[in-house]
């Protein structure tokens, strides 16, 4: 603060001295001055100050938002953390939606204001007082006008301050509703269309927005009136600095020097004292929020820290058996109650349940587990409470699927894996985690632990190696029966030259065994080959056009047609206003089918040609060329609509606009694209028999052909002659590995609900666990094949523990032991 006094104080100095003095010399360190050059001295510390004082604002504003974002970091992950304490009963009963916006919007002001808490208060106090201090120096009445006022605000604006914080918890307690009701709303899309409930919802959420903005209304009259207040009583001051101040320049008693110091000291006392009754109604904001996020974050029965985070000295496994004495599951007035169950599972044996009640068997063997702990009684292994021995070990130890087991949004590599990726190989988990980004997590209380080191503890699961592990993992992908569908998605997928190169070569030469093959898949014609001399109707125009593929991923059409090649080809051919009338059509027939429909559903998504986005350009270009014909047509339209066209493939979308003539033309192009792009391009990779298309699957690499479109009931049957091949030349492991690869979606939505769960079982088998739960884990697959997965299952873990919902009477001799929960009762079956 001595830097903001002397900025003060000098031009004081430079009014009173160097400007208005009498003297005609000064000193300053002992240097004798002319007035000139004292003038000029006092000027350069003034400037000096000046850049001084923006540095120090500088560096305490960056530090300040690092504190901040630091402090928003730690919180937000003590916010995740504490979610994975949440016990299984809450976060069933939890809307998702509400702590998703408590842990990323509600948290955000938290950041600013923890910034701010500490340098904010410490920084704009410290200039009030130096500037007060500083009017107090030069007079003392002066001073006291300064702060004539304060006393009053210091009464009035915490009393107004608390009514904006009861309507600041309404308004959180409203929005979080709200978040909730959107979140419904999602999940219960289908019974609202389905029962014509948009009004209603419309209304109910009209009416919830109304309320918020009453609030929000109500809020901003009161903080507003606070900031009317504020600044009245803060222009009333220079009142008296005018007139008392000016009373005692006229008098003699307070220089004018002096005084023009005073009010610039005023004028600079404005801002701190804003900014501090700023915080201070931002810090009664911050605590209104922040008691209402933690109070959310403080669930009953929360998950002891202990059982979260311990790890034992030495690997525990489980010796068995699993024990329940007097076990109740559910409340003593629920119908159906599961209460005073005494049992025990052997861990060598398998376990069928069966019964009738589908949620009390659901409940019971999710208990067994220990996430959802018994309401009274024991249920205990080897002398320990399951609900409390530590995660670590019940991790390892504990497989569990339903048939609703979540698929998360990554591959399905890391999904199969997801059981053993309990911590990172030793001594790799900061190999790749850059030293600032390791501090900077240990400043901000986060895990140390590098999330793309290699997360895979295979001794945890019992493996030596990693060529046993990667055995064990073979071994349950056949057993599951997986392995045929990795194999169905890498034939889907693409593959890359850089990363695949002897595979893609084995693809290349397995060409011609394919073909013997699937020539044994009858039906007329199967397979439409890739033939330089003929059109393929199963191709798009562009493909035909090219007769190749894009090098670049995610070329659009439209930047296909704007190709300078392309187009010198289309001209020359005389194919470009061919191109163009097509375009037109398809264009005119896309306004009609979806000019009345919502653009950005999934309708216009799946099967416009026309982006949702671009849907009035092309009405506008259709109604020019309407009024003028294709000649009006700027090169830019052009392209746009030649840009239709090369998305159109006669078979799939049979609409007869590319006439035997046309396609004839195309082929004819063929040599003249060739010669303009080269061989060898950067643009272009040509389709030849003797190399692989990276720009197609590698199914269509097979077959060196596409399966015709009304032949697409066939591509099951053509996947197996194909699987037959590939197992035969040694590329199955290969396919599954790409397989392997492939991205799940959001809730394994890219996945079928059967692969989903079979995903789902073979992740619980390959972590090796001592106990194996199964709840109807394979409920949407044709009973055969679960009986024959089944069986596998047992096979692969023989003399182990299985416990396993009976679905099927016919299964039941399959088990060691059978218990039957029925009317909330257990029974042994002989």
């Amino acid at each position: 603060m001595p830097l903001v006094y002397l900025s003060l104080e000098i031009p004081k100095l430079i009014i009173n001295d160097a400007i208005s003095g009498d003297k005609s010399s000064f000193q300053i360190l002992f240097v004798n001055l002319s007035q000139i050059e004292y003038l000029f001295a006092l000027s350069f510390v003034f400037l000096a100050l000046v850049i001084a004082n923006g540095i120090l604002k500088y560096l305490i504003s960056v530090y300040q938002g690092v504190l901040g974002e630091r402090m928003l970091r730690r919180f937000r992950y003590m916010l995740y953390c504490r979610i994975l304490r949440f016990p299984l009963p809450h976060i069933k009963k939890a809307s998702s939606g509400e702590f998703i916006s408590m842990v990323t919007a509600e948290s955000e002001p938290l950041g600013g204001f923890i910034g701010d808490s500490i340098a904010l208060p410490v920084f704009q106090g410290g200039l009030l007082i130096t500037y007060v201090y500083f009017i107090f120096v030069q007079n003392v009445f002066l001073g006291l006008a300064s702060i004539a006022f304060y006393p009053l605000q210091i009464y009035l604006i915490p009393r107004l301050q608390k009514r904006v914080n009861e309507l600041s918890r309404q308004r959180v307690s409203a929005i979080r509703k709200l978040a909730d009701r959107v979140d419904e709303t999602f999940n219960a899309a289908t019974d609202i269309k389905v029962n014509d409930g948009s009004r209603f919802e419309r209304a109910d959420i009209s009416k919830r927005l109304g309320r918020i903005f009453t609030i929000r209304l109500n809020i901003y009259r009161k903080k507003f009136f606070i900031k009317f207040l504020n600044n009245f009583l803060g222009h009333l001051t220079p009142f008296f600095f005018y007139g008392v101040g000016g009373y005692f320049v006229i008098k003699g008693e307070l220089t004018l020097g002096a005084l023009v110091a005073v009010l610039a000291a005023y004028k600079d006392i404005g801002p701190p004292w804003k900014e501090l009754l700023k915080f201070y109604q931002i810090m009664e904001d911050i605590k209104v929020k922040y008691a209402q996020i933690i109070r959310q974050f403080e669930p009953k029965d929360m998950i002891p820290l202990a059982v979260h985070t311990d790890v034992p000295e030495s690997p525990q496994r489980f010796n068995g058996p699993i024990v329940g004495k007097s076990v109740s599951l559910t409340d003593k007035q629920a119908p159906g109650r599961l209460g005073n169950l005494t049992f025990d599972i052997l861990l060598d044996q398998h376990t069928g349940v069966s019964g009738q009640d589908y949620e009390s068997i659901s409940e019971f063997l999710l208990a067994l587990t220990g996430l959802d702990p018994p309401i009274s009684g024991v249920l205990e292994i080897d002398n320990h409470s399951i609900s409390s021995l530590s995660e670590y070990v019940r991790g390892r130890n504990i497989g569990y699927c339903t048939a609703n087991s979540y698929i998360m949004n990554t591959s399905v590599r890391n999904n199969l894996y997801y059981g053993v990726k309990n911590q990172p190989e030793e001594g790799l988990e900061t190999l790749s985690l850059a030293v600032a980004e390791l501090k900077e997590a240990q400043r901000s209380g986060n895990s140390l632990h590098n999330a793309n080191s290699r997360w895979l503890d295979i001794g945890g699961a019992g493996f030596e190696n990693q060529a046993q592990f990667d055995r064990h993992v073979d071994i349950v992908l056949d057993a599951v029966e997986l392995t045929d569908d990795l194999v169905s998605l890498a034939l889907e997928s693409q593959l890359d030259n850089e990363k695949h190169g002897e595979l893609i070569q084995a693809v290349v030469d397995a060409r011609g065994r394919v073909k013997t093959a699937v020539d044994q898949v009858s039906e007329g014609q199967v397979i439409e080959n890739f033939d330089p001399s003929r059109y393929n109707s199963n191709l798009t125009v562009a493909e035909n056009l090219l007769f190749g593929t894009p090098i670049h991923e995610n070329v659009t059409p439209y930047a296909l047609a704007r190709l300078p090649e392309v187009s010198q080809v289309l001209v020359e051919t005389r194919l470009q206003d061919a191109f163009i009338n097509i375009g037109i059509n398809l264009a005119t027939l896309m306004l009609e089918l979806f000019g009345n429909v919502d653009l950005h559903g999934e309708l216009v998504a799946r099967y416009s040609f026309i982006e949702a986005s671009r849907f009035d350009e092309y009405r506008a270009v259709v109604e020019k060329t309407a009024k003028s014909g294709i000649a009006a047509c700027n090169p830019s339209e052009q392209t746009m609509l030649i840009s239709l066209t090369m998305q159109l493939s006669p078979a799939k979308h049979n609409l007869d606009l590319v006439s035997p003539e046309i396609q004839q033309q195309i082929v004819q192009a063929r040599k003249l694209v060739i010669q303009k792009f080269g061989e060898v391009n950067e643009t272009i990779r040509f389709i030849d028999e003797g190399s692989y298309q990276s720009g197609m699957s590698v199914r269509e690499n097979l077959l060196f052909g596409v399966v015709a479109y009304n032949k697409r009931h066939l591509v099951n049957r053509i996947d197996q002659q194909l699987r037959g091949v590939l197992s035969e030349l040694g590329l199955t492991t290969g396919l599954v590995h790409r397989g392997l690869r492939y991205r799940c979606g959001n809730a394994g939505s890219n996945l079928s609900q059967a692969f989903r769960q079979k995903l789902a079982l073979a992740r619980a088998l390959v972590k090796n666990a001592d106990i194996l739960i199964v709840d109807d884990g394979l409920s949407t697959i044709d009973m055969v094949s679960q009986k024959r997965i089944l069986a596998n299952i047992m096979q692969l873990r023989k003399n182990k523990n299985l416990v396993w919902r009976v679905v099927d009477k016919d299964t039941v001799p399959l088990f060691d032991r059978n218990l039957r929960i029925e009317d909330g009762v257990i029974s042994v079956l002989d």
